[in-house]
């Protein structure tokens, strides 16, 4: 996960296979054996997904899925996977395919109050609906997340938030609020 944070991807899914590798070892010892193997596909996924490799990335988050569906429940993995999964959608040029990914991330992020999980999905509905010149709706997502993102001092997702509002009332001539 280190060497993924700093973009040394090749050596990150180095380690990630080789943790899926001794998770499958260790299958019927371990008892949370499908919840480990669906971080360790999400990670690989990340790895992809940094690196731009899009359908690789997208494999890894669907069979992390596949995996979690068995697993005791794990909504912070779940949601982060259908916000994963949106972000390639949205890449793709998949919008309606991304709104659906991100509905269901929030979906998750509401029942367990990730105000942090909420400012990014907010965020990244919003930036979607702006990308696709939907002033309104892109507005109202775009300050949920802020509106959360403040709450957590989440000062990234701040920055997003604030940066794409910007330009949104720019665009909108709305030279005050930009």
């Amino acid at each position: 996960a280190c060497y993924t944070a700093i973009e040394e991807n090749k050596k990150s899914l180095t380690y990630f296979f080789a943790g899926l590798s001794v998770v499958e070892q260790l299958k019927k010892e371990t008892k949370h054996y499908r919840e480990r193997k669906g971080k360790l596909l999400n990670n690989i996924g990340s790895a992809y997904l940094q690196d731009n490799l899009l359908d690789s990335a997208a494999f890894y988050y669907q069979q992390a899925i596949l995996e979690l569906k068995g697993a005791e429940n794990n909504p912070v993995l779940s949601s982060s996977l259908y916000n994963n999964l949106g972000i390639i959608a949205k890449e793709k040029e998949n919008f309606d395919e991304a709104a659906l990914y991100y509905q269901k991330c929030l979906e998750i992020r509401t029942t367990t109050a990730d105000s942090a999980g909420l400012a990014q999905g907010y965020y990244n509905l919003g930036n979607l609906f702006f990308i696709q010149n939907k002033s309104d709706q892109a507005e109202k997502n775009l300050l949920l997340s802020l509106e959360y993102s403040n709450r957590m001092f989440g000062l990234r997702t701040q920055r997003y938030a604030t940066s794409t509002l910007a330009k949104l009332y720019y665009e909108k001539g709305d030279y005050k609020k930009a």
